[in-house]
């Protein structure tokens, strides 16, 4: 039995028993699977942002019918519009740390194959 399974998995994947070389699989990995993740999230919140632009189309439409039922249905629709617009923003908010968090390991990389000159 292995002691350090995943360190044992990590030599195999990189085919190098160097901890470098296997510092640098690991960060490209994560990298690539930083990039998958934001995409895939900025599909769906492109997806989710057309369903709010299209729900306050149907809100704008709400507000010019003079009735009582309409109106209470603007005021709920519009205060769930606004928190749902807030956790969009937080969506958008999380693509962009996992950008720059597949950045920082790119950048991570090229330090440490930099130090193989020296």
């Amino acid at each position: 039995m292995l002691r350090h399974p995943k360190c044992a998995k990590l030599r195999d994947e990189a085919k190098s028993n160097k901890w470098r070389d296997m510092l640098v699989f690991y960060c490209r990995e994560g990298s690539h699977e930083d990039v998958q993740i934001a995409r895939q999230i900025s599909e769906l919140s492109a997806r989710w942002a057309t369903l709010i632009t299209e729900r306050g189309r149907f809100i704008e439409e709400l507000k010019t019918l003079d009735n009582f039922y309409a109106k209470k249905m603007v005021a709920h629709l519009t205060a769930v519009q606004e928190k749902y617009d807030v956790r969009l923003i937080h969506v958008f908010t999380l693509v962009d740390e996992l950008d720059l968090s597949a950045c920082s390991k790119d950048l991570f990389i090229l330090r440490l194959q930099g130090s193989e000159e020296m």
